[in-house]
Formats: C-alpha cells, structure tokens, sequence
C-alpha cells in the first residue's frame, strides 16, 4: 500500500506542476483543469499500482476475508469520476450508473470463486471450498466477466462521463484496464495474469529507428508534395522566443490539451 501511496502523491505532484505550466500559457478554468489532472493522477495511479506484486496480494487478503470489502474496493474508482465531475460541472446520473454498473458487473461475476484459484487440472486450491465438483481453470463466469470488461469500450458504451473539454477517450482503456487487474488479479486471484512497466534500452533504439526510418521517407515525400517547404532565411532567437510567447494565443486550449492527451496516451499504448 505505500508504494500505491507514492505513486498517487506523485502523480499527484506532477498534476500541479502540469497545471502551473499550464495556467501559464493560456487562459483555462484552474478549478476544471486541477479536477481533470486530479482525476487522471488517481486513475494513473491505480494504473501503476496494480504492477506492485505487494499491492495486489493486499487486496486479496482483504477480499478474500470479507464479501463487503471485495465488492467495496473496486468502487473506490469513482472518486475520481466524482472529482472531476464536480470540480468540471459536468456531473450526470447515469455518467455515474454506466461507470458503476461497469465496475460492478465483473466483480460480481467473479465474486463467488473469489475463494478458489485457478490451477492446473482444474483442482481447487482453497480446503474451505472442496466439497462438490472441481472447478475448471477457465470457466464461463471467467468469460462473462471478460466480455463485460472488454465489449462496452469499442461499442462506447462508456461514452458521456468523462466529458470536459470534450468527451474523453482514454479515461476508457484506463478504467479497463484497472477493473480487469481487480476482477482476474484480486478476486479471481488468477497466477501469471499482469502487466509491468518497465523501461528497456531496446525500446529506446527502436523507437529512435523507427523515428529514423519514418524521417528518411516522410520529409522528402512531404518536399516532393509540397507539403514541406523549407525556408532559405535566417531564424534568430528572439524570433523564436517571439513565437514562442504567443503560441498560447494562437491555438486554442482544448485542441493543445486534446493534443498532448491523445499522444500520452499513444505513447503509453492505450
């Protein structure tokens, strides 16, 4: 659990200083921008701490000792809903009951073999439950449970919660993602399921060869279609600075912040 608190205060941290340089170059609500990076923060947060192998055996402990508590943590997600929906004005009921009933539909499917692990040969690995016939590795509450995670985030089912500046899309692969860890991690308490977060020196040298490979291709195809034109003058430095001061006023808020979004979000693969 400390790690998870770590990861949330400095998600956290870095919101503000996000909001800071924000407020900085261009005129946007402060209380609606702390809300939305409040709310990413926390939603990031869990994100993270789903990786920590200690964060997760936590949660099973306390899922497996009590119906309430396993039903109750999921639902600790929608306090970021609740913090950006007041803190943007853009609270709406049944935002919150599709966003519920999201959270709870899979939970609900696996909550009565949150006491048994999967294991090989469909054994049961939990004494208190051995009675009756074994239970399957994979059964159909594992694939109903998949479908309910999965199926509303391409039919956008999810659509209308997250909605300032616009509708959002990425809070969507997030909440999955956070909600199938609990659902197969926590309550399901399925081995070898997961994801990391790691940073490798190969990614960075291909990432940089595709950069590369894309630039060798795409300039000179751009110069040859004209839509590349290079200039023969001089760029000086307060030119640059110029331009740089009034770039904020320029463009407009929600386009520079949808920008930024959808490239962190391509960036880290969702």
């Amino acid at each position: 659990m400390k790690k998870a608190a770590v990861y949330i205060v400095s998600l956290l941290l870095l919101a503000a200083l996000a909001e800071w340089i924000v407020l900085l170059r261009a005129p946007i609500d402060p209380c609606r921008l702390a809300a939305f990076l409040a709310c990413l923060s926390l939603v990031l947060g869990a994100f993270v701490a789903f990786t920590d192998q200690g964060f997760v055996d936590q949660l099973r402990e306390r899922a497996r000792g009590s119906v309430g508590a396993a039903l109750g943590m999921p639902l600790l997600l929608l306090v970021p809903y609740f913090i950006f929906a007041l803190g943007t004005g853009t609270f709406s009921a049944r935002g919150l009951a599709k966003l519920t009933a999201y959270i709870v539909a899979p939970v609900l499917l696996l909550l009565p073999d949150r006491l048994d692990r999967a294991a090989p040969g469909g054994h049961r690995t939990c004494p208190e439950r051995s009675e009756g016939p074994p239970l399957q590795a994979i059964g159909w509450r594992d694939f109903a449970a998949m479908l309910a995670v999965a199926v509303p985030v391409p039919a956008h089912g999810l659509r209308g919660i997250w909605v300032w500046p616009e509708d959002l899309y990425f809070f969507r692969p997030l909440y999955s993602v956070c909600v199938g860890a609990y659902g197969f991690m926590v309550i399901r308490r399925l081995e070898g399921v997961g994801y990391r977060l790691t940073f490798r020196r190969t990614d960075v040298a291909g990432g940089f060869g595709h950069f590369v490979g894309f630039a060798l291709l795409a300039i000179p195809l751009g110069y040859l279609l004209r839509f590349i034109h290079f200039h023969g003058h001089a760029v000086t430095s307060m030119a640059l600075a110029s331009q740089a001061s009034s770039a904020g006023h320029a463009i407009a808020v929600p386009g520079e912040l949808r920008l930024a979004l959808e490239f962190l979000a391509t960036f880290a693969g969702i």
